[in-house]
């Protein structure tokens, strides 16, 4: 039986283990930061982040307790199809969502568009694994991944949904094979998302079980 004194040191342990989780993602966002600085122009520093522990209320963060995050809908497919929507949402300031392909039937562009709007309004810039590069200004989607496999597949992103501003999207997805980080905008100001599509640009359907859950906050 374990003693409350072994109980205590495992706990002390933990907490120094949890600091250093959180010392290590500070950096690597501090790094992030100043890469979409250089390539955008936008200083994101400028924002007012939130503490890890707190659960604050800022109008733009990047981090909070999960307590908060509340399911704004999921989509799981019963059958091989594609694009997967979430629609009726109710609008939040922030967004996450999962994505989570079980496996695609066929050739691989996957592609995020809001609102169902299919114009020429989303800007997008992808890194990948190995160190490529691709993006486009004026484009109809914000691509996430474009990999020829046939693999499972799994991102996740983070948004800011912010009436009277544009909606910034960064986040990872990846398969065993391929990684990718992308930042993205839809340039609409006018409106919150409540609806997101995530789609293959190249036709082949998701396979049944995929799915697409979206969290929000504010």
């Amino acid at each position: 039986m374990i003693t409350l004194e072994e109980l205590q040191t495992k706990l002390e342990e933990t907490r120094a283990e949890i600091e250093k989780i959180k010392a290590d993602f500070l950096t690597r966002l501090e790094e992030v930061e100043v890469r979409i600085k250089d390539l955008f122009g936008i200083d994101l520093t400028q924002a007012q982040k939130t503490d890890l522990t707190d659960g604050g209320d800022s109008n733009l963060h990047y981090h909070s307790s999960d307590r908060d995050w509340e399911k704004l809908g999921e989509t799981i497919l019963t059958a091989p199809g594609h694009p997967l929507t979430v629609s009726g949402m109710e609008t939040k300031k922030h967004l996450m969502i999962k994505v989570h392909l079980i496996g695609v039937a066929g050739a691989v562009n996957i592609e995020m568009r809001f609102n169902n709007d299919s114009g020429a309004n989303y800007n997008w810039r992808t890194f990948s694994g190995i160190g490529e590069q691709n993006y486009s200004a004026g484009a109809a989607q914000i691509n996430i991944f474009t990999y020829d496999e046939t693999q499972a597949k799994y991102g996740v992103f983070d948004i800011i949904n912010v009436i009277n501003q544009q909606k910034r999207l960064i986040g990872h997805f990846a398969s065993y094979n391929k990684r990718y980080s992308s930042f993205g905008e839809w340039t609409n100001t006018a409106v919150q998302i409540n609806r997101i599509d995530v789609r293959n640009g190249s036709a082949a359907n998701f396979s049944a079980g995929s799915s697409l859950t979206v969290f929000g906050k504010d």
